[in-house]
């Protein structure tokens, strides 16, 4: 439910994206017919990943929030990035993000940026 227009209806091409993860008849019970999923069909039909017991659903996203952050973030946003790509949702965006970030570690992106603001011509390392 949208919290701000109590709308039921996906948002953002969230049809699309369910579409490919999940098959059009899993979509068309949600999306049309209104069904609302036990829990252990919507794990059987790989709506969600993993069960657990009434009132801890908190604490595992926590612990399972912690666990992500403790990675290294550029490895975790490329990896999320590629999984995106792999299910065919993030083609273009994926690209965009992983070239820039690729031209972020090097000194070009400094030297661009710093030739900018002085009006100056860039001086790009070759190698």
């Amino acid at each position: 439910r949208h919290p701000a227009h109590g709308r039921t209806e996906p948002r953002w091409s969230g049809t699309q994206r369910a579409v490919r993860r999940f098959g059009a008849q899993i979509v068309r019970r949600m999306a049309i017919g209104g069904e609302i999923f036990l829990a252990a069909d919507a794990l059987a039909d790989g709506i969600v990943d993993r069960l657990v017991e009434t009132g801890k659903a908190f604490d595992e996203a926590r612990s399972w929030a912690e666990k992500i952050a403790e990675r290294g973030p550029l490895a975790t946003e490329a990896a999320k990035l590629m999984i995106g790509v792999a299910e065919g949702e993030e083609d273009a965006a994926a690209t965009e993000a992983l070239a820039s970030g690729f031209i972020a570690l090097t000194g070009d992106l400094k030297a661009g940026v710093g030739a900018f603001k002085a009006r100056q011509k860039p001086a790009f390392s070759r190698s």
